[in-house]
């Protein structure tokens, strides 16, 4: 079985093996692949393996042996669904790996830029507004945890399942 991985590099930048899904046939690991690239890279392929780059309703009319696609990230609008049904080539990706931690990256970020928060010193800290996020994180013990740790205080998101219940989650606060 002929698999080809055509965007290697954000899964593994070189700090994990292949190794173990070499053990299933034909490896080939690029770490990145332009659109005008994924044709000859993939001829003869079974396998694709990707993470942004796309693969459109041409690309799998042109590779034949195609039978499965796997999405290394959360969503999948990098591969023409229709496509791939009429074809019968199977298409899965990672659906919750990440969810909590992007979650609270967004939090971070949204606070960083809205409040200047980058130094434990930043007036923000002593405002009425940051006390009223306090209050709310917590009187929401199940949805965030405030830590100490080193005269730093930080907050995690807990049970976010989707971005529409991080949103759900923003607007709480």
């Amino acid at each position: 079985m002929k698999i080809v991985v055509l965007d290697g590099y954000g899964l593994n930048p070189g700090d994990l093996s292949w190794e173990e899904m070499r053990a299933l046939g034909e490896l080939t690991v690029y770490d990145r692949t332009a659109p005008a690239e994924l044709l000859e890279r993939s001829a003869g392929a079974e396998v694709l393996i990707t993470n942004k780059t796309v693969i459109t309703a041409e690309d799998m009319a042109a590779l034949p042996a195609l039978k499965y696609i796997g999405v290394l990230a959360t969503g999948y609008n990098i591969v023409d669904i229709q496509a791939a049904k009429a074809r019968g080539i199977i298409v899965t990706n990672i659906p919750a790996y990440s969810t909590a931690s992007v979650a609270q990256m967004v939090f971070a970020h949204i606070l960083m830029i809205v409040h200047f928060v980058g130094e434990q010193d930043s007036p923000y800290y002593k405002s009425d507004t940051f006390m009223d996020l306090l209050r709310k994180v917590t009187q929401n013990p199940g949805r965030f945890v405030l830590k100490q740790h080193n005269n730093r205080l930080a907050m995690t998101v807990r049970n976010v399942k989707d971005i529409e219940d991080a949103y759900k989650t923003l607007q709480q606060l």
